[in-house]
C-alpha cells in the first residue's frame, strides 16, 4: 500500500543536518555524507536540496536547528500482531524448543485476536517503528481465528501512523484443511485487492509464508495464481522441518526464475 499524497502547501526545513548513507544509484559506490542544508518538501517528496533556499509564497517554513534528517530504515521483517504480547502471562510450562515457543506462546496470542486486536496491534507496532526512524515494514500477519479482512486491518492501522507497508498473511495447515484455505482466500483477495488499478494508491508485490507441512497441491496453487497474477516471488518464511526433495527437471527449469513455494501480497 502506499501513503496517498493530497495537494497542501510546501514545506520549507532549515539548518538541518542531513544524513544520507546510500547513493541516488544503488549500484554506485557507497558516498555516505552529512551536511548542514535546506530540504523543499511537496506533495510529500523531497524537491529541492541545498542552503540557503529563498521560502516561497505560502510555503511553511520549520528551522530544524541542526536536527537530523535521513532516509526512513526499512524493517525487513515484522509481526505486528506480537506489539500485544508485552505484558502477557508467562506459559504455564517452559518451552524447551521452537515449536514449544510456537505452540505455548505465539500461536495461542494469533489465536485470542479480534478484528480491533489486529487493528490496534498493527497501529502500536508502526509507532514504535516511527520512533525508531522505521517508516516502512514487512509485515507477516496471523490471526486464526480472524482471517477475513485481516489484511486490511493492518493496512489500516499502518495508515494510522503514516507507515508503509508490505503485507503477507501467513498460509498454515496447523488448524486444518478448511483453516488453510480460509487463509490462502484471505491471500488471494487481498492480491486481488492490491493489483486492481487504484490511481496513486500503488501497490508492490511481495511476500508470502507458508507452513512447512503444507500439501504440494496447495503449493503449486500458491505457484499458479501468483504466475498467473505476474506476481514476483520472494523467499517465504518456513519452520526448520523444511522436508527434503529430490530436484527435478522442472525445479531446475524454473531455479532461474521466480521460487515455486513463494507467494505475493500488497505493499502499503
Amino acid at each position: 500500500m502506499k501513503q496517498s499524497r493530497k495537494s497542501a502547501p510546501g514545506v520549507l526545513l532549515t539548518n538541518a543536518n542531513v544524513l544520507d548513507y546510500l547513493p541516488p544509484q544503488m549500484n554506485a559506490a557507497p558516498d555516505p555524507r552529512v551536511e548542514t542544508a535546506d530540504l523543499r518538501i511537496e506533495g510529500g517528496r523531497i524537491v529541492e536540496r541545498g542552503r540557503g533556499l529563498a521560502p516561497r509564497e505560502g510555503e511553511e517554513v520549520r528551522d530544524l536547528d541542526g536536527r537530523t534528517v535521513m532516509p526512513g530504515l526499512i524493517n525487513a521483517h515484522h509481526h505486528l500482531y506480537s506489539t500485544l504480547a508485552p505484558g502477557m502471562p508467562p506459559p504455564a510450562n517452559t518451552p524447551r524448543s521452537f515449536q514449544d515457543v510456537l505452540t505455548e506462546i505465539w500461536w495461542k496470542l494469533d489465536r485470542a485476536l479480534d478484528p480491533e486486536a489486529i487493528h490496534m496491534s498493527a497501529a502500536s507496532g508502526a509507532w514504535d517503528a516511527l520512533r525508531c526512524g522505521a517508516t516502512l515494514i514487512f509485515d507477516h500477519h496471523s490471526s486464526l481465528t480472524s482471517v477475513g479482512g485481516s489484511l486490511d486491518l493492518v493496512e489500516r492501522g499502518l495508515r494510522d501512523a503514516g507507515v508503509r507497508g508490505c503485507l503477507c498473511y501467513e498460509v498454515t495447515d496447523r488448524g486444518g484443511p478448511g483453516s488453510r484455505d480460509t487463509c490462502l482466500e484471505e491471500t488471494r483477495r487481498y492480491l486481488q485487492k492490491t493489483t486492481a488499478p487504484a490511481g496513486d494508491q500503488g501497490r508492490v508485490p511481495g511476500s508470502r509464508a507458508w507452513s512447512a507441512r503444507t500439501p504440494a497441491s496447495r503449493w503449486r496453487t500458491a505457484r499458479s495464481t501468483a504466475w498467473r497474477r505476474s506476481a514476483p516471488s520472494s523467499t517465504p518464511a518456513c519452520t526448520s522441518t523444511w522436508p527434503r526433495a529430490r530436484p527435478t527437471a522442472r525445479s531446475a527449469r524454473t531455479a532461474a526464475g521466480p521460487t515455486p513455494w513463494s507467494g505475493w501480497t500488497g505493499t502499503a
